[in-house]
């Protein structure tokens, strides 16, 4: 990932959640990324195609009988 692709990831960050949150977010994830690489990793991949956790609830088959 390029540093412009995370700078204006951290930039949609900071005006959906504000300055402050998304600061403490980004630290949080530079510990994981330290800590836990894989899991960043997996982090990064469900952010690049783009789904919340409404979306992908929204986009999971419904076992109806």
């Amino acid at each position: 990932m390029t540093d412009e692709i995370r700078f204006n990831r951290y930039r949609q960050l900071s005006t959906q959640i504000g300055d402050r949150p998304a600061r403490t977010l980004v630290d949080k994830l530079q510990v994981l990324a330290l800590t836990q690489p894989e899991t960043l990793h997996e982090i990064e991949a469900f952010i690049d195609r783009g789904l919340t956790p409404r979306t992908a609830r929204e986009s999971r088959p419904t076992h109806d009988g």
